[in-house]
């Protein structure tokens, strides 16, 4: 993974899904979310001033989701299709509160 100068990544399993995530920086959470086919690496400029600003950085990458084919893209919404779910996914990451920044699920 590639995501500006960040170092602390880790493999997170999530309802089953096994995600690489960005975990890196102090302060309150902000969750990168990214659509297909983009990575986190999307965010590979903004990491650096966020963290840099007092703020940890969490992100995760869809990579599995590029061997996926069309019809089996509902493990997006199954695995992340509700606030619920990203709810689960900062808990499991141990930080409650949370600012969100996000694309699109799929590109047209």
């Amino acid at each position: 993974m590639s995501v500006g100068d960040a170092t602390s990544a880790r493999r997170l399993e999530v309802g089953g899904i096994g995600l690489n995530v960005l975990d890196d920086g102090e302060g309150p959470a902000v969750l990168l979310l990214h659509g297909f086919p983009d990575s986190l690496d999307l965010w590979r400029h903004q990491v650096p001033a966020l963290t840099g600003s007092g703020f940890r950085v969490v992100g995760h990458d869809w990579g599995a989701a590029l061997a996926l084919r069309r019809d089996d893209w509902r493990f997006f919404r199954e695995a992340f299709g509700g606030g619920g779910d990203l709810d689960r996914y900062i808990e499991d990451l141990s930080r409650p509160g949370r600012l969100t920044a996000g694309l699109n699920w799929y590109r047209a």
